[in-house]
């Protein structure tokens, strides 16, 4: 995947990752060597075009934090209009199908619709929640099947850090205007300046 990103921005890769098939093969001979069948697994793996590992390891991800991390990189495949973007818009259409609540993935699959713009208003917190939420917390990497509306509720605050929010709002664009997602206080310039409000 870093070695798609490096070429499509025209760099040259690291050592470390244009040698990577040597590397995770070096790194996994003790294991080879004792556990019949695994070299043979290794080397499939290894082999496997970039779009493919995406899908089969989104296929296998929990449905929080691994399947984020899958989803951002078959996007940024397709982004980068790699070969195998064609697999990359799979791996989009089957996360955003698993997890049809979560606006990312959504946007991810479709783009900046008015029906992701009414998932973001439906899960973001209003300005009147927003204090004291979970500032290390990312909503949409989680699984969305936790979720309660607004963003999740833990001792009479929100999971949402509000940055998730904003960040979606600016995604979206003409569809993010008017969500009336904002701060208060002293961080609400700093969110006006990023609104463009």
């Amino acid at each position: 995947m870093d070695d798609a990103v490096f070429r499509a921005l025209g760099g040259e890769s690291p050592d470390g990752i244009r040698n990577y098939k040597l590397n995770a093969t070096l790194l996994t001979l003790p294991i080879t060597m004792v556990v019949p069948g695994v070299q043979t697994i290794l080397q499939l793996y290894l082999n496997m075009n970039v779009g493919d590992k995406i899908y089969y390891e989104a296929t296998l991800n929990a449905p929080n934090f691994p399947t984020h991390l899958s989803a951002i990189r078959a996007w940024l495949l397709v982004k980068i209009q790699h070969p195998n973007q064609g697999r990359a818009k799979e791996t989009i259409a089957m996360i955003a199908n698993k997890q049809p609540k979560n606006p990312f993935y959504q946007y991810l699959h479709e783009g900046a619709t008015p029906k992701v713009a009414a998932l973001v208003k439906k899960y973001c917190p209003a300005p009147s929640q927003s204090r004291g939420g979970d500032l290390g917390h990312w909503t949409w990497e989680s699984d969305s099947s936790d979720w309660k509306i607004p963003a999740k509720i833990d001792n009479g605050k929100p999971s949402s850090m509000l940055w998730d929010c904003i960040f979606m709002r600016n995604l979206l664009g003409d569809h993010g205007k008017g969500l009336g997602i904002q701060h208060t206080g002293t961080e609400n310039a700093i969110s006006g300046l990023l609104l463009g409000e």
